[in-house]
């Protein structure tokens, strides 16, 4: 009994010396296994962040990849607009060179004509006729109309004038009678002749507009106006330097391209500067006025 008591005795010192020797590893492994959790754990952590950092990287790439896009897209733009702004340039200097091509083989516009007939009878004082004439068709070089003068005009003369030249102003300066208009006879006496032959004579081509820069012209003129849109004539006699300022002023004025009114009012006042007693001489009158 005493040895199975020794026996039991020392299996529970073995024990005893057993659970004494393995505390400390258990010990020492209770502490291990604190390391490895925290350990797992950083890792964990550490493993988080790892993927965390892909996940952004990955919507970096893709950022960049969209703004890429973005940026080919807008240097396609850029390109297809300056193939555009090249295009319509093109256009231009096509149209341009088309443009002034179709001017170039365009005709010059059609001048108007001034038909100046003018006469000085020798039984009549001498009129500057001639003067009056050469300023008128310097004033009028550079404008729309051309200028036409006979000097020493007869009846015949008129008349081929009229069909030749086809006038838009005919212009009649000498002198006057009672509202008769003197030409020349074949022997350069004052031949009379009415404004009511001038209407016949006009009535085939009518014109734009009568000048009678004569004497008295103003006394019949109405019936012009069946064949013209205007008509200036003298209510009275005239000086000669006062005829000639009127027929320069009208001019210049005309040359301007200004209307009637404006033409005869600057006409009034080139006369009025040479003489401003025969400024109301002159009489403009109008159709449909």
């Amino acid at each position: 009994m005493t040895s199975v008591l020794m026996g039991e005795i020392l299996t529970v010192i073995c024990l005893a010396a057993a659970i004494v020797s393995v505390l400390p590893i258990l010990k020492r492994s209770g502490q291990d296994g604190e390391i490895v959790r925290f350990q797992r754990k950083e890792i964990e952590v550490l493993t988080k962040e790892k993927n965390d950092l892909i996940a952004e990287r990955k919507e970096f790439v893709k950022r960049i990849e969209r703004l890429e896009s973005r940026v080919g897209e807008l240097e396609r733009i850029v390109r297809m607009k300056n193939e555009e702004i090249q295009l319509k340039n093109n256009e231009i200097v096509i149209l341009s060179k088309h443009a002034y091509t179709n001017a170039a083989n365009l005709p010059a516009p059609a001048k108007k004509h001034v038909l100046f007939v003018s006469s000085s009878p020798i039984n009549s004082s001498a009129l500057n006729t001639g003067i009056e004439a050469r300023g008128i068709e310097e004033i009028l070089r550079k404008s729309g109309y051309t200028f036409k003068a006979i000097q020493y005009s007869r009846p015949a003369d008129l008349t081929q004038a009229i069909l030749e030249q086809r006038p838009d102003i005919l212009h009649f300066s000498g002198h006057g009678l009672n509202g008769q208009l003197a030409l020349e006879g074949n022997d350069r006496v004052a031949k009379l002749i009415t404004t009511d032959t001038i209407v016949r004579l006009l009535r085939a081509k009518q014109v734009t507009g009568i000048v009678l820069n004569a004497c008295d012209s103003a006394i019949n003129q109405k019936p012009l106006l069946t064949v013209a849109d205007w008509v200036i004539g003298m209510k009275q006699e005239v000086q000669d330097p006062t005829a000639i300022a009127f027929s320069d002023g009208f001019y210049r004025a005309i040359a301007a391209d200004e209307p009637i009114d404006t033409a005869f009012d600057i006409a009034i006042a080139n006369a009025g500067m040479e003489s401003a007693a025969e400024m109301d001489v002159p009489v403009l009158v109008k159709r449909g006025y």
